[in-house]
């Protein structure tokens, strides 16, 4: 599925469109559910305010619905090894991408 099309939908059906493509668990209608399309929202903002500044292009990844503290958990855990702060904040796992431009 290609995302460029979806990145002009309403926010909420993307995020039904990330949950269906990366098998989330939470419930959509659930507290959870909740929380994690608020991250996804402020996620899906700043990739679109890093993708006018630089010039790379970032995407929708399996992580756009956690927040920084959760991210760098998981990487810690799955990598055993710390990232740098300032790399996450310009890009996350290049590997994880979807392009929304592909």
């Amino acid at each position: 599925m290609i995302l460029k099309k979806a990145e002009a939908a309403p926010a909420k059906e993307l995020f039904k469109m990330y949950h269906f493509l990366f098998k989330k668990k939470y419930s959509l209608n659930s507290e959870e559910g909740i929380k994690r399309y608020n991250i996804f929202r402020t996620n899906q903002k700043l990739i679109k305010e890093q993708n006018v500044i630089s010039p790379n292009k970032y995407g929708i990844n399996a992580f756009t619905d956690r927040n920084l503290e959760e991210y760098l958990n998981f990487e810690t855990i799955s990598n055993g090894t710390f990232l740098d702060f300032d790399k996450y904040a310009v890009e996350v796992n290049e590997f994880s991408h979807i392009a929304i431009d592909a």
